[in-house]
């Protein structure tokens, strides 16, 4: 959740106090009691105007039904989607309890239209996806970025961000890379596992040839955002809001869900010399961090102000 930890930081920025909880237990009924006592603890010695939930499920619930303080919830993605592959009863009650979370928050946040249209409640919800800062996400040399890395200089690296490999569909990616490879030898695919140093992803962004994204359900996936900030070539499915975001970009191709049409989109990107105009596309829509930064201090606002 580093992309959390950021708006928030950025919230301190312009003055905001702020006391970050999270959540060490969701599912063991002991330690999630121990947890909620926690979080209650924190709430009286900090004395928050409001609580901002990062997500939903288990997380939003504790948040709007253990305080009186009014509650803002941002919904990310696999909270509302509906996703058996992480397990059918634990997909049903994780969505259940984000619903009913959302019936007592003051204000809810969904990081695309498809998401909002999934709520029992929609009155008070608004679309909002999460801002990147285009100071830590910039252009770069790949030269540099991949001497930075430790990476050999030479051949065409795909990066794919796989922190849930089932949902993810990593299986896809490495049957597309297997295609591609007829054609572009030597490529590979550099796979993020979910532990690597936040602080690497700007380098590994500016280092590789292009990303590529296939999962089969989103909210508005980040890595595609901070990729346009790079100006890093795309080949992504139009999932979540990823068609909205790079559909008029150059240097860009939505494919079809399968590995054919993924490796002829990374070829066409790979082979290409047209500029990629990424970071201007992110700009025209306002998902820059100050922008959305501005956004949400106006909701916190008009929250408080009721």
């Amino acid at each position: 959740m580093v992309f959390a930890r950021r708006q928030m930081e950025a919230l301190q920025q312009r003055g905001a106090a702020v006391a970050y909880f999270f959540l060490a237990s969701r599912t063991h009924p002991v330690a999630l009691w121990k947890e909620i006592k926690r979080y209650r603890a924190l709430i009286r010695s900090f004395n928050p105007d409001l609580v901002h939930a990062h997500y939903g499920t288990v997380t939003a619930f504790v948040s709007a039904y253990f305080t009186r303080k009014p509650v803002v919830i941002t919904f990310q993605g696999s909270d509302l989607n509906y996703t058996p592959k992480d397990g059918l009863l634990r997909d049903f009650f994780g969505r259940m309890l984000s619903q009913l979370a959302n019936l007592r928050a003051a204000g809810t946040i969904c990081v695309s239209p498809a998401l909002r249209d999934l709520l029992w409640r929609t009155r008070k919800a608004q679309v909002m996806p999460v801002g990147i800062d285009l100071d830590v996400f910039a252009p770069l040399p790949r030269q540099d970025a991949r001497a930075a890395l430790g990476w050999e200089p030479d051949g065409k690296v795909i990066l794919f961000n796989a922190n849930n490999p089932v949902i993810k569909r990593l299986d896809l990616a490495e049957e597309a890379l297997r295609i591609l490879q007829n054609k572009i030898p030597g490529c590979r695919l550099e796979v993020m596992r979910g532990q690597t140093d936040p602080n690497q992803v700007p380098l590994m962004l500016n280092a590789c040839d292009a990303v590529l994204l296939c999962s089969d359900r989103e909210g508005s996936p980040v890595i595609i955002k901070e990729a346009m900030a790079c100006n890093t070539p795309i080949c992504a499915v139009a999932v979540g809001d990823v068609a909205e975001r790079i559909g008029q970009m150059q240097g860009a191709r939505l494919v079809a869900q399968d590995p054919q049409a993924l490796a002829t989109g990374l070829f066409q990107l790979l082979t290409e010399t047209v500029s990629c105009n990424g970071r201007e596309m992110l700009q025209q829509q306002h998902l820059d961090q100050h922008s959305i930064i501005q956004q949400l201090l106006q909701l916190y606002q008009s929250i408080l102000s009721h």
